[in-house]
């Protein structure tokens, strides 16, 4: 009721909601000064359970996938326009130079000699430019993950480590000359 004239106040409906099957409902409430949803050049936003699409900075489209999940995610963009010149984000910076190779610290895709900082790099990152297997090894070890030598002596089929501090690198098997 509101005091001054004795009416009922009426409550104001959502013009737009999710559609999601929730365990345990929380208490209401005011959601519209987020505007952690579809940052500048997302097109389609992850909200923790469905995927929908973006319309404009900090605006959901309508075509979602309508789940009920029981367990959220983090909410995230799922796909960035990476030919856009604004500041990125760290997040957009990450996606699009993993999907779309653009954005990233280095261009491992070039041909000069690189500085010992981005040879590490884009063999770490992009699996780019690694040193070499030396003359006979068939098997070597990179410091962190062990590697098959092939006939050109590229380091293939490694393993995939994350390590935090490297070892020496070492060849562990020779090449066994079978004739």
């Amino acid at each position: 009721h509101d005091k001054n004239s004795g009416r009922k106040k009426k409550k104001k409906k959502p013009i737009e909601c999710t559609e999601m099957s929730c365990e345990k409902k929380k208490k209401p409430q005011c959601l519209d000064k987020v505007v952690d949803v579809c940052p500048a050049t997302c097109s389609s936003w992850f909200d923790g359970c469905n995927n929908c699409n973006c319309e404009a900075v900090g605006m959901v489209g309508k075509e979602c996938s309508k789940k009920s999940c029981l367990v959220f995610e983090k909410p995230m963009c799922n796909t960035y326009d990476c030919n856009t010149k604004e500041v990125w984000t760290k997040e957009k910076t990450a996606w699009c130079c993993e999907s779309e190779d653009k954005g990233c610290k280095y261009d491992c895709n070039t041909k000069e000699m690189w500085p010992e900082e981005k040879t590490a790099w884009c063999c770490e990152v992009k699996k780019k430019g690694c040193l070499l297997c030396p003359v006979g090894c068939a098997k070597w070890f990179d410091g962190c993950n062990t590697c098959r030598c092939n006939e050109n002596r590229e380091p293939v089929d490694c393993t995939d480590m994350d390590c935090k501090e490297k070892e020496k690198p070492r060849c562990l098997d020779k090449v066994v000359d079978v004739c």
